[in-house]
């Protein structure tokens, strides 16, 4: 029996307990026990993962859905790195796809333009899948990218959307699922009216939205995107009061150099502007302004000082704003982590400390060395994680317990954390000569 201070210290044989009633209750604190290793392991790899979530759902099939759902999510990368390798071999849509649904992997059957010779019609020179077994492999592709997001939603729906926590953001689950939608009736489409475009590159932009990495890209992009704007407006301006300037001193020249006209792309006001736009964003600053300042050598003071305001002071502040703006978002989200890593490890081990049986200061809280074993068990079942097998755990129990009293301290768990995720293997000291040879290994 459980009441809100702990265990009822009840007995066998006390009046309203059952022979039976002792056997289930420590039943349930083995469940204690193993929801708290849950958590802590949970805790642990989202932290390592830069996930920061604080407060996890107690019900085990949680964290078994969610073992299932990080098994899925690498059979997702997988079926990424393969769906853009079955974009390169597919056959495009604006081939023959007509005929031959199961053969014809010669593109130059396929792929050939009336009245075009087939040498100057450029394709990548290897051979493509035919359409039907491309967009089968495609159906195959679709399913895995499908049950990921769908056991994401699950997860999400089901156990955290409870406690209010956005474990995984449900208008991301369900772009990816439109996306898939999306592209299982472009394939039908295809399969059953043949015609010469698809609308595939669409879904497929979008899965590659929704990685973690691209996502934290767009995110950079966005924060220096004020600065961004700030020098562009800045560099536009330039190119229209430069432009307006030489409009009016060129508008009305007329003479030939060197088999072009005098004023050529400065004769109206919009071939000067995409004149200056050229050869400030460009190399051909020279091939622009060499007819003029062959005949008006006074000219080239006005392409000088073109030349310094855009190409060295524009560009130069555009480079160290960017990088600027870029490196101190990436010193923030550095900043945050980190801190965000260092509260989860603490929380990690605050939870296994709550496993122990006895009751001491906060200074001097521990974890022993079985809990420290059954807390890598578990933290070794998701497919995120390196396996720490029993042997290697025990010694990196034994490194980093240096006091050797059997437990391990608040600074020592977060040096194990440090190092958990790296792999680990043994070797032996001496080699095998000290055992055969061992006179020859004493004379060294």
């Amino acid at each position: 029996l459980r009441y809100a201070g702990g265990w009822t210290p009840l007995k066998a044989g006390s009046p309203g307990v059952g022979p039976m009633l002792l056997p289930r209750r420590h039943h349930l604190a083995r469940d204690e026990r193993k929801e708290r290793l849950v958590e802590a392991a949970w805790q642990l790899e989202d932290t390592l993962r830069d996930r920061h979530v604080h407060m996890y759902p107690s019900d085990l099939r949680a964290r078994e859905l969610h073992l299932e759902a990080s098994k899925a999510n690498i059979e997702y990368q997988r079926a990424l790195l393969l769906m853009v390798l079955l974009t390169i071999l597919e056959t495009p849509a604006w081939c023959t796809t007509d005929s031959e649904l199961w053969g014809g992997w010669d593109p130059a059957l396929r792929c050939s333009i009336e009245g075009v010779p087939q040498e100057e019609v450029l394709l990548s020179n290897l051979p493509y899948l035919p359409p039907g077994w491309a967009v089968l492999m495609e159906l195959v592709l679709l399913f895995v990218i499908a049950r990921k997001m769908l056991l994401d939603r699950k997860l999400q729906l089901w156990y955290f959307e409870p406690l209010r926590i956005n474990y995984s953001h449900k208008s991301v689950i369900q772009f990816g699922l439109w996306m898939v939608l999306l592209e299982i009736v472009d394939c039908a489409i295809f399969i059953f009216l043949r015609p010469n475009w698809r609308l595939a590159f669409i879904s497929r932009t979008g899965y590659l939205l929704l990685l973690p990495e691209v996502r934290r890209l767009l995110v950079c992009v966005w924060t220096v995107i004020g600065e961004i704007v700030f020098i562009a407006i800045f560099y536009v301006s330039t190119i229209f009061f430069f432009a307006w300037i030489a409009w009016t001193l060129f508008k009305d020249t007329e003479g030939m150099v060197f088999g072009k006209e005098v004023n050529e792309g400065l004769g109206s006001f919009n071939q000067a502007l995409n004149t200056l736009f050229i050869a400030g964003s460009t190399e051909e600053f020279l091939e622009c302004f060499l007819p003029t300042y062959t005949v008006y050598r006074q000219s080239g003071l006005v392409w000088l000082l073109f030349l310094v305001v855009v190409q060295l002071l524009l560009l130069n502040l555009v480079l160290d704003t960017i990088v600027a703006a870029y490196m101190h978002h990436q010193e923030e989200t550095e900043e945050h982590n980190a801190t965000c890593k260092v509260k989860g490890i603490l929380k990690a081990f605050k939870i296994l400390v709550k496993l122990e049986e006895k009751k001491v200061e906060e200074s001097e809280q521990a974890v022993t060395k079985q809990t420290f074993f059954d807390f890598c068990g578990e933290l070794s079942r998701s497919p995120t994680m390196r396996s720490v097998t029993p042997h290697t755990a025990d010694i990196l129990f034994t490194a980093i317990d240096k006091d050797c009293s059997g437990e391990i301290d608040r600074a020592e768990f977060c040096d194990i954390c440090g190092v958990i995720e790296y792999d680990f293997w043994t070797t032996k000291r001496d080699s095998l000569v000290r055992d055969a040879l061992p006179r020859l290994w004493g004379s060294r």
